[in-house]
């Protein structure tokens, strides 16, 4: 079972700025850097690189619960966050890269989830690419 998850908004361009995907949505990001900006390299890489494209990210996060024991609270607000933004994010996806991505640690070795049909409408109408990972959490029962 899902025991935590986040959920993200990515917008990706080599065209438009991090700073107009924010005024276009108007939501903060979490993250967000620009063409030619120095960042930290990716995860176990040492120093900076020199970004190739703004990058633009919303990140919500959840634990599971009582009321939601498959732990998709961040994509379930995520989704209706976004999807007042729908006619925006159809536009943005004419000069942007956009993707949700769910990221999950589970308690089982299964790494099994349920998405109702209420949550894959919305992901729907939204009309993103969705990618979704479930690791087994290193707390996990079976680990």
């Amino acid at each position: 079972m899902v025991i935590d998850s986040s959920a993200t908004l990515i917008a990706q361009s080599t065209t438009i700025t991090a700073a107009a995907v924010t005024e276009k949505l108007g939501l903060t990001p979490t993250r967000a850097y620009e063409v030619g900006q120095t960042i930290p390299r990716r995860s176990g890489q040492p120093g900076r690189r020199t970004a190739a494209h703004a990058q633009w990210e919303h990140t919500l996060r959840s634990s599971a619960t009582a009321e939601d024991p498959h732990g998709l609270a961040a994509l379930r607000r995520l989704v209706e966050l976004l999807l007042p933004s729908a006619p925006a994010l159809l536009e943005l996806g004419g000069t942007c890269d956009l993707r949700i991505f769910w990221l999950a640690h589970s308690d089982s070795p299964q790494g099994g989830f349920v998405l109702d049909g209420l949550l894959l409408a919305g992901l729907g109408r939204l009309g993103i690419p969705f990618y979704a990972d479930v690791f087994l959490s290193s707390t996990g029962t079976d680990a």
